[in-house]
């Protein structure tokens, strides 16, 4: 399952927690389709806050986070980032470390264990 770093957990619930985001709102997590990035292939990702998941979108334990189905794989080894730049937030995607995340830094984020070493 995608993992979250702290910093990407505070700001999704700093950017869905907004006066004009609608209660329930959630961080919507969708494929953007394949493009190049000047070294390679590239998979799209597409942020965006909608009111509520899609029927058959996959939630983020514990997370205001909904995953499109056609994405949910891609990202299942994954870690989500975020850093403010220049007033903004930028969301940065990682392979997760074979090790697990720790739990200081995110750990899981469908709240579960991490397996043992």
């Amino acid at each position: 399952m995608l993992a979250l770093t702290k910093e990407a957990a505070e700001a999704v619930e700093t950017i869905v927690a907004q006066p004009e985001t609608p209660d329930g709102a959630v961080m919507r997590i969708a494929g953007g389709g394949a493009g190049a990035n000047g070294t390679g292939p590239a998979h799209e990702l597409e942020l965006s806050v909608v009111e509520g998941p899609e029927d058959d979108d996959v939630v983020v334990q514990g997370l205001p986070i909904s995953v499109e189905p056609t994405t949910v794989e891609f990202l299942d080894d994954k870690v989500l980032d975020a850093e403010v730049v220049d007033g903004g937030v930028q969301f940065k995607l990682y392979q997760q470390p074979e090790e697990g995340l720790p739990e200081e830094d995110g750990g899981d984020a469908d709240g579960g264990e991490e397996p043992p070493s």
